[in-house]
């Protein structure tokens, strides 16, 4: 597939005995072919070249096809509800410093519970 590539001077992945490597499908392919552009003395030019053709395939000067176009992140939705079903609201929410969300139903339901627990030990 490299042989389809703009040419660059210089480029480690020109004379790397394994050219798929920087269009492997697997992230261990992928996470290799970065580290040895992290290298490359052309890594400026071959990501200059990626962007101005838009290539949507391969690792080019250490990017991936998600890096370099930008695309998002495809993941797990963030929940709508704690896992005791009451809605993540503003009202309702509480966000901490490391962004985990609390909802305050429970923990309002959780401090009245303690309070009762502290009474009957007393």
């Amino acid at each position: 597939m490299l042989d389809k590539a703009p040419r660059l001077d210089g480029a480690i992945c020109a004379t790397h005995p394994n050219p798929d490597l920087w269009f492997s499908n697997s992230d261990i392919g992928r996470s290799a072919a970065q580290r040895i552009c992290a290298g490359c003395p052309v890594a400026t030019g071959c990501r200059s070249a990626a962007h101005t053709a838009r290539e949507q395939h391969g690792v080019w000067a250490g990017e991936s096809e998600r890096q370099r176009l930008g695309e998002p992140k495809v993941g797990r939705p963030r929940p709508t509800r704690c896992p005791k079903e009451h809605e993540f609201t503003d009202d309702n929410t509480y966000t901490n410093p490391s962004g985990h969300r609390i909802c305050l139903t429970c923990r309002r339901e959780n401090d009245r519970i303690r309070r009762e627990n502290r009474k009957a030990i007393a």
